[in-house]
């Protein structure tokens, strides 16, 4: 009877969980619902997004504490990052910006019962990005502060770029869980979510997706079938079909060259006190929180890469967008970026476990 009521408990907690994850990735929804919360950083809808997450993480802690899931690789990875938030708060880093960096790492030790039964959400997650680009589009008419020139939609995340990476790194997961027809009505259907958003990023690692899928692990077979696929991809935009404006992208090197040139503390960059700002997640680690953050940063993408290769393209979704996007603080990127390295850790990442299948065969 004990026993039975033990085995309840940790399916209810489960689903529980599940649950609690699903509204805590799609809680941008509140934004269609009521635009007033949208960037209020002091609103209830960022209270409502911190409350799902801090109980979805007792959630776990009650699931781990019955079934003894411990990983002490995670947890020296999670220790790491605390350590290095840590230096950069004794150096004289901003609290509030350390706590954005630091809150997510948590996410890196989720049990692999639950990593498993949370990858399988990114079809519905998907499916509801898309219910959400048409609410957006038809009924709100858009976010006005996204398209001076032009429309750029960011249906239930909070900025376009946010959605157009948001929706391939759920690509990604589907691809590798899924076979067949899935995998490309998937990327169809993330291609049209991302020319919604805009969001160059997003076509330019999804681009990197289609051409890993079509690789097959095989470096060769990469170059052969992924150069048409990038020729493809650079006729759309030499011929117009696809307009990629460049603004933005001199913006950020000009941000990348202003820091670099100016910088005089190499160590920790925020004693010199100037306000420097880089859409780029390793140069912006090393400006708010010093160079051992950076580092550490760069550290866990290479355990990503050497792990999965060429099997998996979620750690080059992943390498790629911090390029041009401050992954390890934004929502929902860098709850799902500590995830991903959980599970790489862990072994339990999709392209790991059909690995394992495939040599057991």
């Amino acid at each position: 009877m004990k026993f039975s009521t033990q085995v309840s408990l940790e399916s209810a907690s489960g689903l529980l969980s599940t649950v609690v994850l699903f509204l805590f990735i799609v809680s941008g929804a509140i934004y269609l619902a009521f635009p007033d919360q949208h960037y209020n950083t002091q609103g209830w809808g960022v209270l409502i997004k911190y409350a799902l997450y801090f109980f979805l993480l007792g959630l776990l802690a009650l699931y781990v504490a019955m079934n003894g899931e411990f990983s002490t690789a995670t947890i020296l990875v999670a220790l790491l990052w605390v350590i290095v938030v840590l230096m950069g708060l004794m150096a004289g880093a901003d609290m509030e910006r350390a706590l954005l960096y630091l809150i997510p790492v948590a996410a890196v030790l989720a049990p692999p019962s639950f990593q498993m039964r949370a990858m399988r959400l990114a079809m519905p997650v998907l499916l509801l990005t898309i219910a959400g680009a048409f609410y957006e589009y038809f009924v709100l008419g858009g976010f006005t502060r996204f398209h001076p020139t032009s429309y750029r939609g960011i249906s239930i995340f909070i900025n376009p770029n946010n959605l157009g990476i948001t929706a391939t790194i759920l690509t990604a997961y589907v691809t590798l869980l899924s076979r067949g027809a899935v995998r490309w009505i998937t990327i169809i259907i993330c291609w049209g979510v991302i020319l919604y958003s805009g969001s160059k990023t997003g076509m330019g690692v999804l681009l990197a997706l289609m051409v890993l899928l079509v690789a097959k692990a095989n470096f060769f077979r990469m170059l052969m079938l992924g150069l048409p696929i990038l020729s493809v991809a650079a006729a759309f935009v030499g011929i117009g079909i696809v307009e990629v404006p460049l603004d933005s992208t001199w913006d950020r090197i000009r941000q990348y060259t202003d820091f670099l040139v100016n910088v005089e503390d190499f160590m920790f960059p925020f004693v010199d006190g100037r306000a420097y700002y880089t859409d780029n997640a390793i140069l912006q680690l090393w400006i708010e929180l010093g160079l051992p953050a950076a580092a550490a940063y760069v550290s866990v993408l290479l355990i990503c890469c050497i792990n999965e290769r060429l099997r998996s393209p979620l750690w080059a979704v992943f390498a790629l967008s911090s390029l041009t996007t401050n992954i390890p603080y934004l929502f929902p990127l860098a709850y799902m970026f500590w995830f991903h390295v959980g599970t790489v850790i862990r072994q339990t990442s999709p392209d790991l476990i059909l690995s394992a299948q495939a040599n057991e065969t």
